[in-house]
């Protein structure tokens, strides 16, 4: 049956519940926040002054503070599928260069949150010109289903929240921005772990496999999953 997966001995879950009560609306103020940058002509304390309710909103729910909310909604104003540089991000927001190398920790939060990949920082050697900044698809999928905030639990999620939650990582390990150790890390000993209530771990469980073959079960049951 299309959006089911079979579970054994007669039972089925459906992989593509949607979580209705807990859509919101990420993308009208991140649109709003683009319209304030160009009428404020750029970052500064107008924008700041007229964009707040729109910034608080994302740092609510993004649980982020309200710089990396700015520099996120303008990733998001900027996005056309390619890697955006502090370059790009700098002009967008007609400020100093050295303006935006300052807030590199409110950026590196928004990549430890996985709500943007960030290329080319904390290698041994790297200028601040070969940082590559990128929303990853999945990030914008959850924006446009207006579930982006789940994206940040990992812990007793829904059957469809565990398959997104998989979905984003797979997606990540293989454009490269998480390694072969971090990704088994994250979908074996934290989210498996985390989410032993669903029936459909708890039946993973029951199968005699090594932790490959366990990632290759997951990654095909993923595949089969419709979220829409």
């Amino acid at each position: 049956m299309k959006g089911y997966t079979d579970l054994g001995n007669g039972k089925t879950v459906n992989c593509a519940v949607k979580v209705m009560s807990t859509k919101r609306d990420y993308i009208s103020h991140i649109k709003k926040n683009g319209e304030i940058i160009k009428q404020a002509d750029g970052m500064n304390d107008l924008f700041f002054e007229f964009a707040k309710p729109n910034l608080d909103f994302l740092s609510d729910n993004l649980q982020i503070n309200q710089q990396a909310a700015m520099l996120f909604a303008s990733l998001i104003n900027l996005y056309n599928g390619n890697y955006d540089t502090i370059r790009t991000l700098s002009n967008y927001l007609k400020v100093n260069y050295i303006e935006i190398i300052e807030q590199l920790s409110e950026l590196e939060m928004l990549k430890q949150k996985r709500l943007i990949q960030m290329i080319g920082f904390n290698t041994k050697e790297f200028s601040y010109g070969q940082i590559q900044l990128q929303v990853p698809f999945t990030t914008i999928d959850a924006l446009r289903k207006g579930i982006c905030h789940e994206l940040l639990c990992k812990e007793k999620l829904s059957i469809s929240e565990f398959f997104i939650q998989l979905l984003r990582i797979f997606d990540d390990w293989a454009r490269g921005t998480l390694s072969d150790e971090r990704a088994k890390k994250i979908i074996l000993q934290e989210i498996l772990y985390d989410n032993e209530h669903l029936h459909f771990v708890q039946k993973m469980k029951t199968f005699d496999l090594n932790d490959d073959d366990i990632l290759v079960l997951l990654h095909f049951f993923t595949d089969l999953v419709i979220l829409d």
